[in-house]
């Protein structure tokens, strides 16, 4: 069965699913699955806009904050964070670390729970506290070799002592893509208490604040954004002097997964759509290729057909080369997309969000073998065609060759009855080889005893014109008589 599996058709469809299969892992990662956190569906960040001062995204001040925390009723939670990048000195060589402050809540709404140590406190929200901070699992990593007895030995941040309370666990991460800080911090090295003064509800000034919220569970984007809508509207009436009215001051809610996608989702989709189309073409050219070899094999099918194989064992046999062909082609196409995902991750671009989360896990090899089984069958039934009853020849003419030609029968049987002719010896040698090994009487037929017990093995149709051919030694029955019913 191998043997037979074409190289084209593999390679093709190693193309064609290799390629559907690496762009459905970017989707994967992109579009299907949720974001690593805590009732992610439910998570999204807040930004300022005022169109009518050409200003499309921008970072809130502390008043806004707590104008939203206090007025606002679809949401469950409102966290805060502020992002800078930090001088860390101290132990081994000085290191420029990206620094997240945040308010208590924020990393439990994402649902992070600490691998060392514990996570802020809300007494930490407050000033005078002394100085704390939780290292990120990579930088822990990195700076610490993932020494546990960091936590409770200081370190010093911008000429600051503070003292670690804790270590993040590797499954969490706080990247810019889902947490764009004004800061331009990368990543969350490390997490420090954001306290604020006691002035912070009324300064309306200094916007460089982060919002994050999570909406209550009966409350969609739609009714909360509504909500929103009114909020800023009364700012606008109420702070004039702050909120220009022809500013246009309003508050945007963006679901947090579509923060990090942006407007790639519509790239991927058409791209998965056009990698879609390579692997119908290339199914196209296997069905067409396995079309072009049903052709050339209707003898081996007729003779199969002869001994006995229905048209249901035919077509599983076929079936099953389609099947075995796709795999072959699914396999090798798995290993090029695999090959693909590694050099879109070394090549890291800086437009493709999430690319940590591409790869290649049980969805992904779901799809793909979806896909093989989807191309194994659409070639198999495309290779049916000349098996399908109005198509097929007569046993006698897919066995022997005869092809009406000119209105004239020109085939083997002829061929047969002529001592000199190869296919009479090698009949005739069948015969006493059989007859040899089996010298009781058989079927009673007017052809050579020796093969009467291969009749018992052929379709009824097949023993009544050999019968006839070597009783007679003329051309086969018309198509009806040989097709008939055995009696």
């Amino acid at each position: 069965m191998f043997k037979r599996m074409p190289l084209a058709a593999v390679v093709s469809l190693a193309i064609g699913i290799g390629a559907t299969t690496a762009v459905f892992s970017v989707a994967n990662a992109l579009l299907l699955r949720p974001l690593d956190y805590r009732d992610a569906d439910r998570l999204a960040i807040l930004w300022n806009r005022s169109p009518g001062l050409n200003i499309q995204e921008d970072w809130f001040s502390t008043a806004q904050y707590f104008d939203i925390k206090s007025s606002h009723s679809g949401l469950e939670q409102v966290a805060l964070a502020l992002g800078a990048n930090f001088n860390l000195t101290g132990g081994s060589d000085p290191e420029r670390v990206g620094v997240i402050r945040v308010s208590s809540n924020l990393l439990p709404m994402l649902g992070a729970t600490p691998l060392h140590g514990q996570l802020f406190v809300p007494e930490d929200d407050a000033p005078g506290r002394p100085p704390t901070a939780i290292l990120g699992h990579a930088f822990w990593t990195r700076r610490f070799g993932g020494a546990p007895g960091v936590v409770g030995q200081p370190i010093i941040l911008n000429g600051v002592s503070y003292q670690v309370i804790g270590v993040m666990p590797a499954t969490f991460r706080l990247p810019r893509e889902v947490l764009p800080t004004l800061g331009v911090v990368e990543d969350g090295d490390v997490f420090l208490p954001l306290p604020l003064p006691n002035t912070a509800p009324t300064t309306r000034t200094r916007e460089d604040y982060n919002i994050m919220a999570r909406l209550k569970p009966e409350v969609t984007i739609a009714q909360a954004q509504a909500e929103m809508d009114a909020l800023t509207a009364r700012l606008r009436r109420d702070h004039p002097d702050v909120y220009p009215p022809h500013g246009g001051l309003t508050f945007s809610i963006v679901p947090l997964l579509d923060q990090v996608v942006g407007n790639v989702r519509l790239i991927v989709i058409v791209l998965f759509g056009a990698v879609a189309f390579v692997l119908l073409v290339a199914c196209a050219n296997v069905a067409n290729l396995l079309l072009s070899r049903a052709f050339a094999r209707q003898r081996e099918l007729a003779v199969r057909a002869a001994l006995g194989a229905s048209r249901a064992r035919i077509v599983r046999h076929l079936l099953r080369e389609s099947l075995m062909l796709s795999f072959a082609g699914g396999a090798l196409g798995v290993a090029l997309a695999w090959a693909g995902v590694q050099w879109l991750q070394a090549l890291q671009p800086p437009n493709v969000p999430r690319l940590r989360d591409i790869g290649i896990d049980w969805r992904v090899l779901l799809f793909s073998a979806g896909a093989c089984v989807t191309a194994g069958l659409a070639a198999c039934l495309h290779s049916l065609g000349p098996q399908h009853p109005e198509s097929e020849l007569p046993l006698h003419q897919s066995i022997f060759g005869l092809v009406p030609e000119g209105g004239q029968i020109c085939g083997a049987l002829a061929a047969m009855h002529d001592p000199g002719h190869p296919l009479f010896l090698l009949v005739r040698g069948a015969c006493l080889l059989v007859e040899a090994s089996a010298p009781e009487p058989g079927l009673a037929l007017p052809w050579p005893d020796g093969l009467s017990r291969v009749a018992a093995a052929l379709r009824p149709e097949v023993v009544q014109l050999l019968a006839h051919a070597f009783a007679t030694g003329f051309p086969p029955p018309a198509r009806d008589a040989v097709n008939a019913p055995h009696r």
